[in-house]
């Protein structure tokens, strides 16, 4: 695996953020000059989101994810989601529309990865969760699969327990319709393509098991293929670690 630390501008954010990348050593680079690779040799792409507390570096600090996305030929695209929720935030820094449309178009420009719809994953932790859920329920047909871990999915939490940080910035998001994922899945367009669905929470993440068990669920009433795993952990590094490890192999097969 080769590993890119990337610094730029990004026009929805206003300002110079960072994304880490693992690539697949053996598939060529575009920049540094090298012939294209063929289609079929370019590697699919997992964009994964890390949660309230984190950045775009914890994935490699807590897990062994370069490890385990080179076992399977697996680029992965670590960004930097600030404490936004992956939302469009009142301050005027639009991380949605950056998780969703820039920083894809800036990986897939800069990287000889798969761009078809079939090759694009998201996944993420907690806020990274509902990050991920989000994104691929608002976006139809632009990620065939959405692995959700231990996801915040009802930000109503943040009232209780982040006071500050949810009149500071997050003070329309949780009442919007498009912010809540169980409005976006009753509402997903009949028509469209369904991104298959890995959903896992520990058995004593006693503030999130069961607002993710309540999705499951759901999604299974609407007819996704939908995945659940749980075991006995909290709202944790181990199982997190457990589960990607789980959920890369599920979702490339």
């Amino acid at each position: 695996m080769s590993f890119f630390q990337c610094d730029f501008y990004s026009n929805c954010l206003q300002k110079m953020t960072q994304v880490n990348v693992v690539f697949p050593a053996r598939t060529a680079i575009t920049q540094i000059g090298q012939q294209a690779a063929a289609a079929q040799d370019r590697p699919p792409v997992l964009y994964l989101l890390h949660g309230l507390s984190d950045d775009n570096t914890i994935w490699m600090r807590r897990t062994v994810i370069e490890r385990y996305a080179e076992a399977q030929g697996l680029a992965v695209a670590m960004p930097d989601g600030g404490r936004s929720f992956y939302c469009n935030l009142p301050s005027g820094e639009r991380y949605f529309d950056y998780i969703s449309t820039e920083l894809p178009a800036l990986i897939e420009g800069a990287f000889q990865v798969d761009t078809t719809p079939r090759k694009r994953f998201i996944a993420g932790l907690s806020m990274g969760g509902f990050g991920t859920l989000k994104t691929a329920l608002r976006c139809p047909g632009k990620f065939a699969a959405a692995i959700c871990f231990s996801g915040a999915l009802d930000p109503a939490w943040l009232k209780q327990e982040k006071p500050d940080l949810y009149k500071a910035d997050f003070q329309t998001t949780p009442a919007a319709d498009d912010e809540d994922v169980f409005g976006l899945l009753e509402r997903y367009p009949a028509d469209a393509v369904k991104p298959r669905l890995f959903i896992a929470c520990g058995e004593r993440d006693v503030r999130f098991f069961d607002v993710n068990r309540r999705f499951y669920e759901a999604a299974k009433a609407k007819g996704f293929d939908v995945v659940w795993d749980q075991a006995d952990y909290s709202h944790e590094w181990p199982f997190w670690d457990r589960e990607i490890q789980k959920a890369i192999p599920w979702m490339l097969q």
